[in-house]
């Protein structure tokens, strides 16, 4: 993973095959974040589950994506 910190801005670039969520929860945790916003990132993601809240069923909802 490629790390870069601004004042206001966190940047983190993953390599091809690298465990997105274990490497994401560690460099949140190894540099004192709880909480962000993230603007852009799905372009390396393969074989991933997305998920959002329907506020017109009160459900939560997940959809299953393969990127090839």
């Amino acid at each position: 993973m490629i790390f870069g910190k601004g004042e206001r801005v966190v940047f983190f670039r993953f390599e091809d095959g690298e465990d997105f969520v274990d490497a994401f929860v560690q460099a949140l945790s190894e540099n004192g974040l709880d909480s962000l916003v993230v603007i852009s990132g799905i372009g390396m993601l393969r074989d991933f589950k997305i998920g959002w809240f329907n506020m017109a069923t009160k459900q939560y909802e997940t959809e299953n994506l393969a990127i090839i």
